[in-house]
């Protein structure tokens, strides 16, 4: 499709992209070991996406999306 509408394509591989996603809902998780004894059962609050957790992947597509939109850049409409 690109090379018939003589498009440059340009690929991006960010391994740890999914790390830059700011948490939009209340996720907590539990403190790992070695944490002070008195906070062995406190949980702290995620502020931004770890692997693993269910909505990562979409943080990180909503968030690349405003970041493109905001350079000029737009989707292709078929």
């Amino acid at each position: 499709m690109a090379a018939s509408s003589d498009c440059d394509v340009h690929h991006l591989d960010v391994k740890t992209a999914i790390l830059n996603a700011k948490m939009e809902e209340k996720m907590y998780n539990k403190l790992p070991e070695g944490t002070v004894k008195e906070e062995a059962d406190t949980v702290g609050r995620l502020n931004q996406a770890l692997y693993g957790t269910k909505h990562a992947g979409c943080f990180w597509g909503i968030k690349l999306d405003i970041e493109l939109n905001s350079m000029g850049a737009g989707r292709l409409k078929v």
